[in-house]
C-alpha cells in the first residue's frame, strides 16, 4: 500500500483501488463481499447453479467465472471467461475513476 495520494498529469488526485470500489458500490463492506461469494460458490458446489462450459460473451470454451456487479445480491451475476471478467472489472474501475475525479474536483 502506498503512502499518500498519487497525482495525475493534470494535478488531480488518483484514488486508490479501495476508493474506486466505494464509488462503484458505496456502503458494501469486505465482509458482505465475502458472504456474497461464499453463497455463490456454495450454490455452485451443491448444483443449484450450473457453471456454463463456454463464455457467453466471447464463446471461448474455458472455465468461466461469475461476476457480481452488486455484492448485496449473490444470485445476480454475469458469467465470463477470465478475459471477459477482467474487462468487466476494468469497465467498472473506469466508471469509478470518473466518479472519484468528479468528487475530488467538486
Amino acid at each position: 500500500m502506498r503512502d499518500g495520494p498519487t497525482w495525475d498529469v493534470n494535478g488531480r488526485v488518483i484514488p486508490d483501488k479501495g476508493q474506486f470500489w466505494r464509488h462503484v458500490q458505496p456502503g458494501v463492506t469486505d465482509t458482505e463481499k465475502k458472504r456474497c461469494r461464499g453463497k455463490f460458490n456454495y450454490a455452485i458446489k451443491i448444483g443449484r447453479i450450473k457453471r456454463p462450459e463456454t463464455c457467453p460473451s466471447c464463446g471461448k470454451k474455458t472455465m468461466v467465472q461469475g461476476h457480481h456487479p452488486d455484492h448485496t445480491k449473490p444470485f445476480e451475476f454475469e458469467w465470463g471467461c477470465s478475459d471477459c471478467h477482467q474487462s468487466r472489472h476494468e469497465e467498472m474501475n473506469e466508471i469509478a475513476r470518473h466518479r472519484a475525479r468528479q468528487t475530488v474536483a467538486s
